[in-house]
């Protein structure tokens, strides 16, 4: 018994390893005629990026809010399988002024197939851009500007925490807690509420901010949370996907 134990123990322990390799300097950059010699350096602090397909063009095109009230687009006019990208308008999508913390994120709130925006800066509440986007033709409208949520330093993230098939609202804030807002509406017509404030007693000090993806292929949604001293914690969802249960691991 013991012999097969100390043989497990090395399972177990590579079971949670995930082989991360960072690269430089791999997905070009242009801005209008140039190309930087580093892509992403672009001099911004507290950068906060999300991915979504803003264009409807079948690629994924960039969004980074950061601290100094400042949001960047990044149109992908490569392929699918192949990123390039260039600095876009951001004026193409019609967004308000911005403050500063700005944090974006993209979420299919509608229903309707493409990923509209939810946009939060300190101090107001996060705000949904509904997107009317056809392929090459970037259009985006504001559809609700009072979503609930944290009013300061809210960073986003949505995600079907229950699998009730609508997307449920995580935000992170500076005291380094997540709040939990369900969504207890449709796919088509969300209806948010908060449950917590202290979600999972999770606490990483300060400047939380929340990730969700399937990290160990078992069909539930597990998490990742940084912080403002750029450590990352992971959280392993135990549960269901209709029932989370969450055990810190690193």
């Amino acid at each position: 018994m013991i012999v097969t134990i100390l043989l497990l123990i090395p399972l177990c322990l590579w079971a949670q390893e995930f082989p991360f390799v960072q690269e430089y300097d791999t997905i070009p950059v242009t801005l209008g005629e140039w190309q930087p010699p580093v892509s992403w350096t672009t001099g911004m602090s507290f950068s906060y990026p999300a991915f979504g397909d803003l264009d409807s063009d079948g690629d994924w095109d960039l969004l980074v809010g950061n601290i100094q009230n400042e949001l960047y687009l990044f149109l992908n006019q490569g392929s699918p399988i192949q990123a390039q990208f260039t600095w876009g308008d951001i004026g193409l999508l019609g967004l308000d002024t911005v403050r500063s913390w700005v944090n974006p994120e993209w979420c299919d709130l509608d229903g309707d197939g493409d990923e509209d925006l939810l946009l939060a800066d300190e101090p107001s509440l996060p705000k949904l851009y509904r997107n009317e986007s056809t392929p090459g033709q970037v259009s985006f409208i504001l559809a609700d500007d009072s979503l609930t949520g944290p009013t300061w330093v809210a960073t986003l993230a949505t995600v079907d925490i229950d699998a009730d098939g609508d997307f449920d609202l995580f935000s992170g804030n500076q005291y380094g807690r997540l709040h939990f807002f369900q969504n207890f509406g449709t796919p088509q017509q969300y209806t948010f509420q908060q449950v917590t404030n202290y979600f999972a007693a999770i606490d990483v000090g300060s400047f939380s901010e929340p990730v969700f993806c399937d990290i160990d292929s078992d069909g539930d949604f597990d998490l990742f949370v940084g912080n403002y001293s750029g450590r990352i914690w992971y959280y392993r969802n135990d549960g269901t996907p209709q029932q989370y249960s969450f055990t810190l691991v690193s």
